[in-house]
């Protein structure tokens, strides 16, 4: 009775630790670093168009025209009269596509670099975060080519990351000179 009563035991466990093993390993892997989402009390308004992803990092209370579906093009009306215009860019990185939205100003510079999808190894990704890797590309003009080692430099022990948000930045910017800018009010 012993013997029976133990051999139930462990096939239960097995069973058991079976099941939470197999939970465990079926949940998908979270190897992104969450992107910071701002807040704002007004969301942009883009009649027949919503990307939620994108639309939290416009300005608040912005109105919204897509000027071209592929590659997206946005242009940003804002409150105030000035017009900024924005487009994603997407390339590889080291384990997978990383997507940018650039942001750039009246006067054809970049305003702003935000990574909108990556799923670069947290580590290493944090490392552009943390040595302020995004700010080379501010100011830049849509007319310069943006290519890493020309005016932009890699971050050490994430080289293939910074290549990719690199060639993402480059690959928006690309969209972004055919666009004729209208000047601001």
């Amino acid at each position: 009775m012993v013997d029976f009563l133990s051999y139930t035991m462990l096939a239960i466990i097995l069973v058991m630790s079976g099941l939470f093993a197999y939970k465990a390993i079926s949940k998908p892997s979270q190897q992104s670093t969450p992107v910071p989402v701002l807040e704002q009390e007004v969301k942009p308004v883009m009649p027949g168009y919503s990307n939620p992803a994108i639309e939290k990092f416009l300005p608040a209370g912005s109105k919204l025209e897509q000027l071209k579906q592929d590659p997206l093009i946005i242009k940003i009306t804002k409150q105030n009269g000035t017009v900024e215009y924005a487009a994603i860019g997407k390339a590889s990185g080291h384990l997978a596509e990383i997507s940018v939205l650039v942001i750039i100003n009246s006067e054809r510079k970049i305003k702003d670099v935000i990574v909108i999808d990556q799923h670069e190894t947290p580590n290493v990704f944090d490392k552009l975060i943390k040595t302020d890797f995004f700010s080379q590309f501010i100011g830049k003009d849509v007319s310069e080519n943006i290519v890493l080692g020309q005016g932009i430099d890699a971050v050490s022990k994430a080289t293939n990351s910074s290549s990719g948000v690199t060639r993402a930045v480059a690959s928006a910017v690309a969209s972004l000179r055919m666009v004729p800018l209208a000047q601001t009010k």
